[in-house]
């Protein structure tokens, strides 16, 4: 979790929003967290986290950039892993210098778990995959402007 920054949920010059999904709880390693029942939005640059409604006003959330992501993967769900895909699994290289205050200082894992009531939706799985294997905040555009992220907004 010392990946995660607090910042206002606003697209940055450059970035993209890809997908959103709701009901997402937050794992620290394989400990529980407070961040439960949120709302998850994927740019192409972050995953977004917040309560739901908070996103779209462009209230205060937890954001993660993904140039920490070096691995992603599906844990199932449920005994013998029926029921198909509960959890993504990011691991997670360390923690830049100089990031912005996040929910903590440290942590002992280097790997989140991003739990979906409702299962993975393979279409986010996808998205989120591509993402980091684009690397699109490697390209020459800076990060300044920021766009309110509304519930119309729509991938470009």
């Amino acid at each position: 979790m010392d990946r995660f920054e607090y910042i206002d949920a606003r697209l940055f010059d450059g970035e993209n929003y890809l997908k959103r999904d709701k009901n997402v709880k937050i794992y620290d390693g394989d400990d529980k967290t407070q961040f439960v029942d949120g709302e998850v939005v994927l740019t192409s640059h972050r995953i977004l986290w917040g309560k739901p409604g908070d996103i779209p006003k462009g209230n205060v959330c937890l954001s993660l950039y993904l140039y920490y992501v070096f691995c992603i993967e599906e844990e199932s769900g449920g005994v013998f892993g029926f029921g198909g895909p509960k959890r993504i699994i990011l691991h997670l290289g360390p923690a830049l210098p100089g990031k912005r205050p996040g929910p903590a200082v440290v942590s002992l894992y280097h790997y989140i778990k991003l739990s979906f009531k409702d299962g993975v939706d393979a279409v986010f799985y996808k998205a989120l995959s591509d993402a980091v294997a684009k690397k699109e905040w490697e390209s020459p555009t800076q990060l300044t402007s920021l766009t309110i992220l509304s519930p119309n907004t729509s991938p470009r």
